[in-house]
């Protein structure tokens, strides 16, 4: 049994670990995988767009509809899976191979659109339609821990956390008064305000920061393509336009300077130069894929498992 001082800093080396993960995963630019919902897979693509099979099928343990999805601190992939094949959303939990670990069911939704985990080790839901919410949960057993609503939350996407530790969501309702970026406050489980609104985006339903430190929203509405969005003041900073428009979901940044952005509609993968932001090409991707994730590598669990490992030797001779 760890003494009150050591479970101390065990906690904060857990959580310390754990974020270092996920910059780690967010940061890694190898492979990156794709929701496939009418599929009902996961789709691994290799850097250069090529396709490489499925990293998780139908078949395993009855996923459906998977919408969403998030690398955890655990180093497992969690998918959260919808429709009606289950009541409310089962959260199916996978490792970096792709083996079925566990799932869970979260009772108050059916329908996933962004995952996010927060520093403590509670994962968020963006769910819901026209009036959405946030979901607090606990990750183990999927107990709502607390629900964010907000008058502003329509249809909200994925989330993402700023190098300040704001974490952001886009609502996605696409008139022109639900053109906005919310802050969550994680604190006291509210919305926080606005950190971006008005022209220059609509319905910005996945975003990523840039290897040049601005962000980039896929906008589902108005034909708009991708926005960059400076991080500190939310004020627009320029658009990449798609060839001939396109309803994006979502975008991903790899390696060899490839920055790939999915059509929801069509289900194509559009490339685009990380560096410039010039259209380069159009490749088919995944049926119907909301949500884009970058495969990690091994040397992101080493980041979670060191520093517990020099903990617990620590413990043990002392």
């Amino acid at each position: 049994m760890f003494t009150r001082r050591y479970r101390g800093t065990f906690s904060t080396l857990i959580a310390a670990s754990a974020a270092l993960l996920i910059v780690a995963v967010n940061n890694l630019r190898a492979d990156f995988l794709a929701t496939a919902v009418l599929d009902d897979d996961i789709v691994r693509f290799r850097d250069n767009g090529a396709r490489a099979g499925e990293f998780v099928h139908s078949a395993d343990h009855d996923m459906n509809a998977p919408f969403s999805m998030t690398w955890g601190p655990d180093g497992n992939l969690y998918v959260g899976a919808n429709l009606a094949k289950h009541n409310g959303a089962t959260i199916f939990v996978y490792n970096a191979s792709g083996a079925f670990v566990r799932s869970f069911s979260v009772a108050a939704t059916n329908l996933i659109y962004g995952m996010h985990f927060v520093s403590n080790g509670d994962l968020l839901l963006s769910a819901g339609v026209v009036q959405g919410s946030i979901y607090r949960v606990n990750p183990v057993n999927g107990q709502i821990i607390a629900r964010i609503t907000d008058p502003d939350l329509h249809t909200p996407g994925k989330m993402l956390e700023l190098p300040d530790g704001r974490v952001i969501v886009g609502t996605n309702a696409g008139p022109a008064d639900d053109k906005k970026i919310l802050v969550l406050d994680l604190i006291n489980n509210k919305i926080a305000g606005v950190f971006a609104q008005g022209a220059g985006f609509s319905g910005p339903f996945g975003m990523e920061l840039g290897p040049d430190g601005m962000i980039y929203a896929a906008n589902l509405y108005d034909n708009i393509g991708i926005t960059r969005i400076d991080p500190q003041t939310g004020a627009v900073a320029g658009v990449l336009p798609l060839p001939e428009g396109g309803s994006l979901s979502d975008l991903v940044f790899s390696a060899g300077n490839h920055l790939w952005a999915s059509d929801v509609q069509n289900g194509s993968l559009y490339e685009f130069d990380a560096t410039t932001g010039a259209y380069l090409d159009t490749l088919p991707g995944a049926a119907l894929s909301f949500d884009l994730q970058h495969m990690p590598e091994p040397a992101a669990g080493v980041l979670f498992v060191f520093p517990v490992w020099c903990l617990l030797k620590r413990r043990l001779h002392s």
